[in-house]
C-alpha cells in the first residue's frame, strides 16, 4: 500500500486488479488517496469501474465529497444511474376524515389526513398522529371527506365577515377542498334513514328524557345567562300570593317557558340545533345504535315545524 500511494502513477485502470488483490485492499487504498494529488481522480473512476463492492463505493463517495468542497468536483463520479433520492412507490392512499359528536356548543372533535407527496412517510405520520387523538377524543367516527368538507365550509361561512380571521388554518385548507370536493346538499345520515319516516316519529317524553339523558348529550345545557331572566320570572310565580291554587301556577309557568323560547330559540339558533340533531343522528348510527340516531333525527325533524299559539316545540 506505501508503494502505491509514493507513486500513483504505476497505477494503471487495464491492470487495476493485478494491482490492487481485492475490494478491502481498494477500499483503503481510495480512504488513503491524497486529494491534493492530480493522479486521484483519475484512480477513483477506475477503482470505481473495477469494484461493484459497496464498500468500496461507499468510500468513493466520500473522497468525492470531499473533492467537491475542494472546489474540485469529478463528473464521472458526479454522475448516477438512478437519483439519489426516490420516493417510495405506494398506492395511493384516500384521504381520511373522522368526526366526534357535537356538544352543547356546538363543537366538535374533527379529523383530516390528506397525505401528498412522500406518500409512505406522511401516512405513516398521519396514522401515528390519529392514534395519540383518538386516544384522547372519543368516540370518533370515519365518514366521507365530502362530509367533513361541507361541515366546515357551513361553519365558516356561518360565522361571518367579522369571525373569519379565526379560521385561517381552514383558510390554507380550504381551496384544495373545494377544488378536489363536491359539497352536500343534504345530511348524510339521509343515505341510511328516511325522510319521510323520521318526519312521522312523534317524540313522547319519555324518548325525549331517554335522548337528552344519553351521555352524548350531557353538555346540551342552555347557557345559564340566557336562563337568568326567564328564572326570574319563575321565582316570582313561586312566591307571588296572587295564585290561590296550584294549577293557576302550573298554568303561569308552563306560558312562561312557553314565551321564553322565542328569545331561548330564534330561527337561526333553530336551524344550526337541526343541523346538529342531524348530525348526531349520523353519528349514533356510525356507533350501530339506530334506536338513538331515530330519536336524534325526530327531535331535528320536529324543529321544522313552527310553533303557534297551542303548540309549541316539545323537545325545546
Amino acid at each position: 500500500m506505501d508503494a502505491l500511494l509514493q507513486d500513483l502513477k504505476a497505477l494503471h485502470e487495464t491492470d487495476l486488479k493485478k494491482q490492487i488483490p481485492g475490494p478491502q485492499f481498494a477500499r483503503a487504498l481510495v480512504e488513503d488517496l491524497p486529494l491534493d494529488d492530480p493522479e486521484t481522480p483519475r484512480l477513483l473512476v477506475a477503482v470505481k469501474e473495477t469494484f461493484r463492492d459497496k464498500g468500496v463505493q461507499k468510500a468513493i463517495k466520500k473522497a468525492a465529497f470531499k473533492l467537491r468542497q475542494k472546489g474540485a468536483p469529478i463528473p464521472e463520479l458526479e454522475t448516477r444511474e438512478e437519483p439519489p433520492f426516490m420516493i417510495p412507490k405506494v398506492e395511493k392512499e384516500e384521504p381520511l376524515a373522522f368526526l366526534g359528536p357535537v356538544d352543547g356548543a356546538g363543537s366538535r372533535a374533527f379529523f383530516l389526513g390528506l397525505p401528498q407527496l412522500a406518500k409512505g412517510v406522511d401516512l405513516g405520520m398521519v396514522k401515528e398522529v390519529q392514534a395519540l387523538f383518538f386516544e384522547k377524543v372519543r368516540p370518533m367516527v370515519k365518514t366521507s371527506l365530502a362530509h367533513a368538507a361541507t361541515i366546515l365550509e357551513t361553519a365558516y361561512r356561518d360565522k361571518g365577515a367579522s369571525q373569519r380571521a379565526a379560521s385561517r388554518n381552514y383558510l390554507q385548507l380550504r381551496p384544495w377542498l373545494l377544488e378536489h370536493v363536491t359539497l352536500l346538499d343534504k345530511a348524510p345520515v339521509y343515505d341510511h334513514l328516511s325522510l319521510d319516516s323520521a318526519a312521522q316519529e312523534i317524540l313522547t317524553p319519555s324518548q325525549m328524557d331517554r335522548l337528552l339523558g344519553h351521555e352524548l348529550f350531557k353538555t346540551w345545557l342552555v347557557d345559564p345567562e340566557d336562563l337568568e331572566p326567564v328564572v326570574a320570572e319563575l321565582i316570582k310565580v313561586e312566591e307571588s300570593p296572587i295564585f290561590v291554587s296550584d294549577v293557576q301556577k302550573t298554568e303561569r309557568i308552563n306560558q312562561i317557558k312557553e314565551d321564553a323560547l322565542a328569545m331561548l330559540y330564534p330561527d337561526e339558533k333553530r336551524r344550526r340545533m337541526l343541523g346538529r340533531l342531524e348530525e348526531m343522528a349520523y353519528i349514533f348510527l356510525k356507533l350501530e345504535d339506530e334506536i338513538m340516531a331515530r330519536l336524534s333525527l325526530a327531535a331535528a325533524m320536529s324543529l321544522k315545524e313552527r310553533d303557534t299559539r297551542f303548540q309549541v316545540n316539545p323537545f325545546l
